[in-house]
């Protein structure tokens, strides 16, 4: 993603209106870099794995 972007976004993640939506829809705002994100997804993926594995 775009540093421009991605900075938009972080900003857009601080407003009090935008933060509240998306917690009551269930999202967890954190905002963070392309390679944080990517880092996460990585996490989940190997985590959801494992549980699927498992049923």
């Amino acid at each position: 993603m775009p540093l421009r972007l991605s900075g938009k976004i972080n900003l857009a993640l601080q407003l009090p209106l935008l933060r509240d939506r998306l917690l009551n829809a269930g999202s967890v705002p954190t905002g963070g870099s392309s390679a944080e994100f990517a880092w996460q997804m990585t996490i989940e993926f190997d985590n959801n794995a494992r549980i699927v594995k498992a049923a």
